[in-house]
């Protein structure tokens, strides 16, 4: 087995590679060169299975039901070198491959797939040939989305792209292709991330998607996954004569997905001439329509709200208020950390006198409080607490419930005395300001203030790393600043500034030298290759044994390293996250936890290992988002959760607006986000491959 399964029991080995917990490690290994095996993809519980049939002589009847039980292989590990099963079989795969057709050659590339998942050694050349079946012309029209998987298995997405581009007319103008939703759903994911460089440009221009809605629908909506100006979808829609829709509304949903999942490319329906007759026809009676316009509401500039104008927003919010939780919730998370009202008081009142507000869901109430007027009186915000408080049935204020519906009325005070009571009973210094008057930077300013704190033990160097683009600098100096004023008695700073632009540049430099007396070393990227890549560069250069996270616009409580560096020594674990706050610039507590809708944030920012973690699962991957993502759900899956400790106290305060970097990447790039999504989910068992020669 490999070495990391060596961190795990053989029986945790046993029951996802062969499924079965009450096979011995000296039955298995006596059981070399005996064992016979059949595999098959199955359907179970609506997830697609690999079921595989071990028989040995050394097995008892027991041991060998219990192996043909159906395992889901997205946790599977790679059997031992002296057993081929997944080699066998994947030269089986490959042989009938080059003849299959139609539905036998879809499962046979998703069984290929499915053994992918494992962590096998690969040939370049079995890979290279594995790539050159899966680019085939009749693979990709048939089953695009799982040859994406596979491509990502072996880590050439490179030539799957020139494949794709080399087909793109012929895929685009297949009506079976741009019929099926997944794979059109996976050609707009991998093509966003690539961008649109000069030969999908070209690509793009040789398609032709004239002559009715379902090709019109994939050719823009394709166009709008990979555009990040409204100047290049005119072009481009010019060149094909496209300035407006030649069928009816209900054939252009997929356009309708794509400005959801990308609601800051709403601003470009006032520019580009078919998408401003298309959204001409919208409909807030239907689900998708309502789920657009309620995002383009929170998104949408001066020139967008004028065609909103079509749509009053209450009538939209009344759709909206009939979702489902999961429907409603995923809305409300794209918008929690906007301070936009879209509604008038009276109109609010109209609307609140349509609804049954105690028969409403937690998450609805949490946001229809966040629609009263800021300027409301304290005792009338009281007195929706309250009432909240009795419907929902919470009995005490001191909860992350009471807590979010404290935030959501703006009850700035009420929400610093929590947090400081929470803090307090964890040991910890309350740092919040506890009047009702304060924005953000009062709240990083009396962070900072907090001083006069007992100096921690030493448990060995902690290496703050620090990545900064273009950053506001007075919010780089609060950060810096929180981390030099820390309690813990052996830190150093690594600022390594992602080639800012060269003004900015001298500024981070100087800041830095300026702490001359601190150990703080600043670095500046020739090129802008991303935070992610540039933690990895930081890594490289640190001295440290345990390794921390810091971003440029957010600042850590004075005990956080300290708290953190204890908490992994006294759990015997390998990294630590606690729980954050996030704050807009006014000063009011954001909703932030994206799955729960709860005030407080479960941390991937507030990220801390041992330096040693690095040499089990790789350095952070090549991401523009979600690489803090990435990293905790490989520590999680390859060494195992044990291996994460959590403070339960929020240590880490943010900034929260839909201006910063972070939520502007994040609204304007969805299909990129969602290519990243998928990509953790697949690699989340192997090690980075971005390597990282850490300074001993």
């Amino acid at each position: 087995m490999h070495n990391h399964h060596r961190l795990t029991s053989f029986n945790t080995f046993a029951r996802k590679v062969l499924g079965s917990a009450a096979l011995s490690e000296n039955e298995f290994e006596n059981s070399a060169g005996k064992l016979s095996y059949s595999m098959e993809v199955v359907d179970e519980m609506g997830a697609q299975c690999l079921q595989t049939t071990l028989r040995s002589p050394n097995f008892n009847n027991e041991t060998k039901a219990e192996l043909e039980a159906k395992n889901d292989v997205s946790g599977m590990s790679v059997v031992h070198d002296h057993v081929y099963l997944y080699h066998s079989r994947l030269n089986e795969l490959l042989t009938a491959i080059e003849s299959a057709s139609g539905e036998h050659l879809s499962l046979r590339l998703k069984e290929v797939e499915i053994i992918l998942r494992n962590d096998i050694n690969l040939t370049d050349s079995t890979r290279q040939t594995i790539i050159t079946l899966a680019t085939r012309q009749d693979c990709l029209l048939t089953s695009f989305d799982v040859v994406v998987d596979i491509a990502l298995h072996l880590q050439l997405e490179g030539n799957l792209l020139a494949s794709v581009l080399e087909q793109l007319k012929f895929l685009m103008e297949s009506q079976q292709f741009i019929s099926h939703a997944p794979n059109m759903r996976a050609l707009q994911q991998f093509i966003a991330v690539t961008g649109l460089t000069d030969e999908i440009k070209a690509a793009l221009l040789k398609v032709k998607p004239v002559g009715n809605g379902l090709t019109e629908d994939a050719f823009v909506s394709l166009l709008l996954s990979v555009v990040t100006k409204p100047e290049e979808m005119i072009s481009i829609l010019e060149r094909h004569n496209l300035t407006e829709p030649s069928s009816l509304m209900m054939s252009y949903e997929r356009i309708i997905e794509t400005l959801s999942r990308s609601p800051i490319k709403v601003n470009f329906v006032s520019k580009v001439p078919f998408l401003t007759k298309l959204l001409g026809q919208l409909d807030t009676a239907r689900t998708p329509h309502a789920k657009l316009l309620f995002r383009a509401y929170y998104f949408g500039d001066t020139t967008c709200k004028t065609w909103l104008t079509n749509y009053p927003f209450n009538e939209v919010l009344e759709k909206v208020l009939t979702f489902n939780s999961k429907d409603f919730n995923e809305l409300y998370r794209d918008v929690r950390r906007s301070v936009e009202k879209p509604l008038e008081a009276d109109e609010l009142i109209l609307l609140l006198e349509k609804v049954d507000v105690e028969s409403l869901s937690f998450d609805k109430l949490v946001y229809l409080y966040s629609l009263l007027p800021s300027d409301l009186e304290e005792s009338e915000k009281l007195n929706f607490l309250c009432k909240g408080l009795i419907s929902c049935g919470f009995s005490t204020i001191n909860s992350e419930e009471s807590l979010t519906l404290c935030a959501s009325l703006g009850l700035k005070q009420v929400c610093s005395e929590i947090i400081n009571d929470v803090l307090r009973a964890y040991g910890l210094k309350p740092v919040l300001p506890q009047t009702q008057n304060y924005d953000l930077k009062n709240i990083f300013t009396h962070v900072l203030e907090s001083n006069e704190l007992e100096m921690a033990q030493d448990e060995g160097m902690v290496t703050v790393i620090v990545t900064t683009f273009n950053p506001d600098v007075f919010y780089l100096e609060q950060s810096i600043n929180s981390i030099l004023n820390q309690n813990y008695p052996n830190i150093e700073v690594i600022v390594i500034d992602d080639c800012s632009d060269l003004e900015t540049s001298e500024a981070i430099k100087t800041l830095c030298d300026i702490k001359s007396g601190k150990n703080i070393q600043y670095y500046r990227n020739e090129t802008n290759v991303g935070q992610y890549l540039s933690r990895n560069t930081a890594i490289a250069m640190a001295k440290g044994k345990f390794i921390a996270i810091q971003d440029d616009d957010d600042v850590s409580h004075p005990e956080r390293i300290a708290t953190q560096v204890r908490a992994i020594a006294n759990n015997e674990a390998l990294a630590c996250f606690s729980q954050h706050v996030r704050y807009s610039d006014s000063g009011t507590l954001s909703v932030d936890d994206p799955r729960n809708l709860l005030a407080l944030g479960d941390g991937p920012a507030t990220l801390m290992f041992k330096r040693t973690l690095i040499q089990l699962i790789g350095g952070f991957r090549n991401y523009r988002s979600r690489g803090d993502i990435d990293f905790r759900t490989r520590i999680e899956t390859i060494v195992g959760k044990s291996a994460i400790t959590r403070v339960d106290v929020p240590l880490y305060f943010m900034r929260s607006s839909l201006t910063t970097v972070s939520s502007l990447y994040e609204y304007l790039n969805g299909d990129q986000l969602t290519f990243f999504r998928r990509k953790i989910n697949l690699l989340k068992t192997k090690k980075a491959s971005e390597e990282v020669f850490i300074n001993e």
